[in-house]
């Protein structure tokens, strides 16, 4: 049988107590350490070792555990009464309700015994790699959850095994993480086609927009947000801007969860803008929000959205606060902060914030009547689309605010908004204000 030791970043010292005491109770066991140095991706690492073994059962841990001797009896029990519909077996203190899924652990823990059958179920097969969730520390809950929709778990004794004494360190925010994260990694998908609307006849009230160039990696984490979105009455476009990666790849396997998700794949790279307004023609939404390639929504985000629009009936954007996200060098994300926007009254909040007003919820009539997104404006659409956009809808129509943190923003050190930010808002700034006058 195999077993994983789940160590990540942490000291080697702590995997190789777990590898002493397992050793000791299961001495022909082989033992993988699945860690992130030097960029590891966990799930993947998982996933390959078990493609390539012919084992039906394997065994997880989290480094710096104990084995006590009592798990090779529990073990051996366990597996000559294993019934057919039984996914593995789980400590007591996770084999219950949802709130079973939020132990007190510093790490939350997940099952010990996993059928490999059962792990190679749902939409996602496998465990979940960076793509599919950036947070490899909630790898083991995560695929529990996704597994338990059409499995059965059954519970060992909790006497079984000693936690790791090294908590996670404080940069790492841990609790505050927990509290962004599991909502999203908890929440079923809402990808039932008998759910809510039917997809062929009655149009969906918000159409949903990523436009991803050379930014397929992340695609899979975004779309799951939607999925996991607690609003079903929604449509997603995804649109290929002239990507020279894999997105058309996996923008084709995303489109076959549900066919609420369509995918548009253009012949060439023409800018953000251009993507936009290609997906604007095929929105049958009366709203259309829009989700960065790299970002993620909150699971209640299209419907409190949705509530502040009904709020005031005459605005043509509602929008609400974000939490920020800072990726690291190895795709590592860690909690930077949480936005506490006050609600944007003016132009001028706009343009001296310069910040993303992110979610947005923008009325599709609105926008078409405006033309979309600005091909013709400084950098070819491709920086400040957004902030554009907005500065022509406000001098026109009212904005309802949220005051919730219902989206998730990425920040990466690579994108070209954050290599020349200053330089370039300065430019565009001075042709906004310049245009503003016309408009």
């Amino acid at each position: 049988m195999l077993a994983f030791i789940l160590a990540r970043d942490t000291p080697p010292y702590l995997y190789r107590q777990t590898e002493r005491s397992l050793l000791s109770v299961l001495p022909g066991i082989k033992i993988i350490v699945i860690s992130t140095v030097q960029g590891g991706d966990c799930g993947e690492q998982i996933n390959n070792a078990l493609a390539a073994s012919g084992e039906d059962w394997f065994l997880t841990f989290i480094a710096g555990e104990i084995v006590k001797p009592a798990l090779a009896g529990q073990l051996e029990h366990w597996l000559r009464t294993v019934h057919s519909d039984t996914a593995g077996a789980v400590l007591d203190d996770a084999s219950g309700s949802p709130s079973s899924f939020l132990p007190e652990a510093p790490v939350p823990r997940g099952p010990v015994l996993w059928r490999k059958e059962a792990v190679w179920s749902g939409h996602f097969p496998g465990f979940p790699t960076r793509s599919e969730c950036p947070f490899d520390q909630y790898l083991f809950i995560d695929k529990q959850h996704q597994v338990s929709q059409k499995w059965k778990w059954r519970p060992l004794r909790e006497e079984l095994l000693i936690p790791s004494p090294l908590p996670p360190p404080p940069w790492l925010k841990e609790p505050e993480t927990r509290k962004w994260i599991l909502p999203l990694l908890l929440a079923n998908d809402h990808d039932d086609e008998t759910v809510g609307h039917d997809s062929h006849r009655q149009p969906p009230r918000i159409s949903i927009v990523i436009s991803s160039y050379n930014d397929g990696a992340y695609l899979p984490w975004s779309v799951r947000s939607v999925l996991a979105q607690s609003f079903s009455e929604w449509e997603l476009i995804l649109v290929d801007d002239g990507s020279t990666d894999d997105t058309a790849q996996i923008i084709q396997r995303l489109s076959g969860i549900t066919s609420r998700i369509r995918g548009l794949t253009l012949p060439e790279n023409r800018g953000k803008s251009h993507a936009l307004n290609q997906a604007l023609r095929e929105a049958r939404g009366e709203w259309v929000l829009e989700l960065d390639a790299d970002d993620w929504l909150a699971p209640g985000c299209c419907a409190e959205l949705l509530e502040g629009a009904e709020a005031m009936p005459d605005a043509a954007v509602v929008w609400a606060q974000h939490v920020q996200w800072q990726e690291r060098a190895n795709k590592q994300l860690v909690l930077r902060s949480v936005s506490r926007q006050a609600p944007v009254m003016s132009p001028e909040d706009l343009l001296i914030r310069a910040e993303p007003l992110a979610p947005r919820l923008l009325k599709t009539a609105v926008l078409r009547e405006l033309g979309g997104w600005n091909t013709a404006a400084p950098f070819a659409g491709r920086l400040y689309e957004d902030l554009e956009l907005l500065l022509r809808i406000v001098r026109q129509s009212p904005v309802s605010f949220v005051p919730k943190p219902l989206y998730h923003r990425r920040i990466r050190r690579g994108s070209i908004t954050h290599r020349q930010r200053q330089e370039t808002y300065i430019k565009w700034e001075s042709w906004m204000r310049d245009k503003l006058d016309f408009y």
